[in-house]
C-alpha cells in the first residue's frame, strides 16, 4: 500500500523527518521512498531488523519488534539520519511517499523540517512509542502550545493588561466584601499579572479602559492569559444589532447556547487545572454560532467571575478565518509550557503532529 498525494503525485517535501501512527499485530514493512544525490532510496523499517544496514537502494534502519504488539504506536524518525546511518556520505533530498506491506491501521502520517538534533532537545527522541505515551503526548503538546503561544505573541493588538494598570481594572461586584486586586510578578509567567481573590463566584472583576471607559474596540477576535485553580466565568461583553451580548465562557458548558443577553461558548476543563493558558476566541464567530442573524459592532470590556491571575490581554483584528491560515486555532493552550502536565496532554491529544509543522496528509 502507498500514501502520496491524490492522484498518485508525490509529496516532493523537503521535510527530514516523518512521523506516523500504526496499530499492527503482524509483521510488516514500511519503506519511506526519497531522492538523494545518489539516486533513489528506501529508507526501510521492518519488524525483524536487528541493526541498521543497507542493501541495493535499501537502507534498513531498527524499529522495536514491540510495534507489532497489535496495540497503536507512534514512530518518528529522522530520514536523513537512518540513510547516513548506513551511508554517510549521502543525503535526502526530497520525500516522496510512504509504502507498507502486510494487514494493520495507519493514522496521522506527518513529514517535517525537524531534525533528529532538534527534536532531542524538545525532549523528543526518535523512536516508537505506545500512542498514548504520556511523555510523548506531553512533548508533542508542550511544542503545539509554545508555538502558538509564540503565534499569538506576534498578533497586532493592543495589550490591554501588560504592564497592569490598576486603574483599569475594578470590582463590579463586591458582595461580599474582601474582593481584592493585586498587580504581582509572578514567576511562572515571567512578568507582573492581576491577581484577583475574592469569595469565588460571588465577586466579579472587570478590565477595561483607565476612568472606566469602554474599549470600544472593532476588533472581532479576543486574547487572554489566565491561571486558574478553581471555576470561572468569563464575559466578553459587545455591542450587537440586536442589543448588547456577553460572549460568556464557563468550564462547566458542553454545548454553546444563549439565554438573553448571555451567547455560552465552550473552553476545556482543563483551563482550571492550576497552569498557565492563553485563551483565543473569535467573539463573533462564538456569537454566531448560536444567534447565526447577528454579529459584533465592538467589543467593551472583558469581565471575569472566580479568583486565580490574568495575564495580557489583547483585542485584534483577526478573524476566525484568518487566525486558521497563519495555524492558530481558537481555543485555550498551556502558556507556560514548562509544566505541562501529561495528564492534561492525553485529555483528547492523540499525537498532535501538526506542531511539527509542513504536511499532514
Amino acid at each position: 500500500y502507498r500514501l502520496r498525494k491524490p492522484a498518485g503525485e508525490n509529496w516532493d517535501s523537503t521535510g527530514k523527518t516523518i512521523a506516523w501512527d500504526m496499530k499492527y499485530a503482524e509483521a510488516y514493512t514500511v519503506y519511506i521512498s526519497v531522492n538523494t544525490p545518489k539516486g533513489h532510496r528506501y529508507i526501510t523499517y521492518q519488524s525483524n531488523v536487528k541493526t541498521p544496514h543497507i542493501s541495493g537502494d535499501y537502507a534498513y534502519a531498527v524499529l522495536p519488534s514491540s510495534v507489532t504488539n497489535g496495540q497503536w504506536h507512534t514512530v518518528i524518525r529522522d530520514l536523513e539520519a537512518d540513510l547516513k546511518a548506513v551511508e554517510p556520505d549521502n543525503s535526502v533530498l526530497n520525500v516522496n511517499a510512504l509504502l507498507i506491506r502486510g494487514s494493520g491501521k495507519i493514522g496521522k502520517v506527518v513529514v517535517s523540517n525537524t531534525t533528529q538534533a532538534e527534536l532531542a532537545e524538545q525532549g523528543i527522541p526518535v523512536g516508537a512509542y505506545l500512542h498514548k505515551d504520556p511523555k510523548l503526548s506531553a512533548s508533542f503538546a508542550t511544542q503545539r502550545d509554545n508555538a502558538l503561544v509564540r503565534k499569538v505573541s506576534t498578533l497586532s493588538g493592543a495589550n490591554l493588561n501588560s504592564p497592569v494598570a490598576q486603574a483599569s481594572w475594578d470590582v463590579y461586584d463586591s458582595t461580599p466584601a474582601g474582593a481584592v486586586m493585586q498587580a504581582e510578578y509572578d514567576e511562572d509567567y515571567g512578568s507582573e499579572v492581576m491577581t484577583l481573590t475574592g469569595n469565588a463566584f460571588h465577586n466579579g472583576y472587570r478590565l477595561r479602559k483607565p476612568g472606566g471607559e469602554n474599549w470600544d474596540s472593532a476588533g472581532k477576535t479576543i486574547t487572554w492569559d489566565m491561571k486558574y485553580a478553581e471555576a470561572y466565568t468569563v464575559y466578553i461583553s459587545v455591542n450587537t444589532p440586536k442589543g448588547h451580548r456577553y460572549i460568556t465562557y464557563h468550564p462547566g458548558v458542553k454545548d454553546p447556547y444563549i439565554s438573553g443577553d448571555y451567547a455560552y461558548a465552550v473552553l476545556p476543563s482543563s483551563v482550571t487545572n492550576g497552569q498557565w493558558h492563553t485563551v483565543i476566541r473569535d467573539v463573533e464567530a462564538d456569537l454566531k454560532a448560536v444567534e447565526p442573524d447577528n454579529s459584533v459592532l465592538n467589543v467593551n470590556a472583558l469581565l471575569i467571575r472566580g479568583s486565580g491571575k490574568i495575564g495580557k490581554v489583547a483585542v485584534i483584528d483577526t478573524t476566525k478565518a484568518e487566525l486558521a491560515e497563519q495555524g492558530i486555532p481558537v481555543g485555550a493552550y498551556l502558556h507556560n509550557v514548562d509544566k505541562l502536565s501529561a495528564a492534561f496532554a492525553l485529555q483528547g491529544d492523540r499525537a498532535n503532529y501538526d506542531v511539527l509543522n509542513v504536511l499532514i496528509f
